[in-house]
């Protein structure tokens, strides 16, 4: 991510570099929902790597490359105007910095922060207008970096592009263009294929990597919309940065979803690790034999000077499925029972569904369980049509543990085809049980029965 994306932030000059870094906290600390904080009031936290027991990561705002050692962090590199946001480690044991501040460079370094090339133009030395946002280093000694797109306060033109320098190359060469704003980049282990995030579109493209670096096949890998439910409307909700394990699943982080995506191969969601640290997840890294995962965050979305973190967290075996459940925290429940109430509330029975799972189920008190999203979009219609007034209003969620408790009360008239036209307030619970792709895997809900037939067929108003 970079500073440009926050709405109704000023584009100007990036303030805070060596001092504002060097003031980092960077003492290991536990932190929510099983994350431990790395390091604390990181300017633009971004490219986070681990390398030989060491996790380096990048500021965009505080323009600096910086070294954790396990005790302290350390300021490598703090180039005035990059806006630091990508990390690459090359083959010769080099960095490669994406400079995102437009217009862009790419920067290379040793491990200890001392430049040793910098590139401001492509091949045809044309600016690198947009600023780069992320590199990647292939198995060859090549690399693939993006360009992001001249950001405006709305998303409009679609302009980014990808380069490539091959190894022992000179010159970043552009293989794709015409990318709805690229922001990450991974390779498949097999070295066979190419992932990008499109953040804007909310989507992560994939494409053929030819023998000369070359790209085709363009298509699309994975809509993040249709994986888990979107936590905000925000246009610049999508993936950010992303990295890929030795077997081929990819992880990458939803900018304003505050989350961490874990995907299969064939572009199947794994699991989704909520980060309690804040809503702006920008990159992941791995750690010793991938057991635990290193999270660069921003807490807030729309603090123009990107204060976050990198938080530890443990990894989930790659034979984890969707059917593990999310964990997520307080507030991202409440956001979600939040949204589903106005879904039965909005006449759409679909939009309901579209909070389950595609196998999930509902089941309402001792009736049969509702089984996929037409099933469960059929159970809500039901009681759409019979309650055209109907109105659920969300009483609280109760967490105890992995026990969640969805409390509602609702309210309507029985005007619907053969209605008897009386009123009718009850108050009810669902218990949910989320799969790993944040949406509802089983909803058990649970009303007093009698009490609702007294009031369809007698008018008596029950008490909350």
């Amino acid at each position: 991510m970079k500073a440009r994306y926050f709405p109704g932030a000023t584009v100007g000059v990036m303030l805070a570099t060596v001092a504002a870094a060097a003031a980092t906290t960077a003492a290991a600390a536990t932190a929510p929902a099983g994350e431990t904080t790395i390091a604390s009031n990181v300017l633009g936290p971004e490219g986070p790597l681990f390398v030989d027991g060491n996790l380096y990561y990048v500021g965009w705002i505080s323009n600096t490359l910086s070294k954790w050692d396990g005790k302290t962090a350390i300021v490598l590199n703090d180039t005035a105007g990059c806006g630091h946001n990508g990390l690459a480690l090359t083959k010769r044991k080099t960095f490669l910095i994406a400079c995102t501040n437009d217009p862009g460079a790419i920067i290379e370094t040793d491990m200890n922060g001392k430049q040793l090339r910098r590139w401001d133009v492509d091949a045809r030395g044309g600016k690198l207008e947009g600023g780069i946002n992320d590199i990647v280093v292939t198995a060859s000694g090549g690399a693939y970096a993006t360009i992001f797109g001249v950001f405006a306060e709305r998303p409009a033109a679609v302009i980014g592009r990808i380069l490539y320098l091959a190894p022992g190359g000179r010159q970043w060469v552009e293989v794709a263009r015409d990318l709805n704003y690229a922001n990450g980049i991974g390779v498949s282990p097999d070295q066979k294929t190419l992932y990008v995030s499109e953040t804007v579109g909310n989507c992560i493209l994939k494409f053929t990597i030819n023998a000369d670096g070359t790209l085709s096949h363009r298509s699309n890998f994975a809509l993040l919309s249709a994986l888990t439910y979107s936590k905000t409307d925000s246009p610049w909700l999508g993936p950010d940065s992303m990295k890929v394990d030795g077997k081929g699943n990819i992880y990458v982080a939803q900018w304003a979803g505050g989350k961490i995506l874990k995907l299969s191969p064939d572009g199947r969601l794994l699991h989704v690790f909520a980060i309690a640290a804040g809503a702006g997840t920008t990159n992941v890294a791995f750690g010793a034999n991938d057991k635990e995962l290193y999270v660069t965050v921003v807490k807030d979305p729309d603090d123009p000077q990107a204060r976050g973190s990198v938080v530890r967290i443990a990894n989930v075996d790659s034979g984890t499925n969707a059917s593990e459940r999310t964990v997520m925290n307080a507030n991202d429940l409440n956001d979600f029972a939040t949204r589903y109430t106005a879904a039965w509330c909005s006449g759409n029975a679909d939009s309901v569904a579209a909070f389950y799972a595609p196998s999930g189920s509902l089941k309402i008190n001792d009736g049969s369980p509702n089984v996929g999203r037409a099933a469960i979009a059929v159970a809500a219609q039901g009681f759409m049509t019979a309650f055209p007034d109907l109105v659920v209003t969300l009483d609280r969620v109760a967490i105890d543990g992995a026990n969640i408790a969805y409390h509602w009360t609702l309210s309507g008239h029985n005007t619907g085809p053969g209605g008897t036209g009386r009123p009718v307030r009850i108050s009810g619970y669902e218990q949910w049980r989320f799969g790993g792709d944040g949406l509802i895997a089983e909803s058990k809900g649970h009303f007093d029965a009698a009490d609702w037939d007294r009031q369809v067929n007698a008018g008596a108003i029950g008490s909350r």
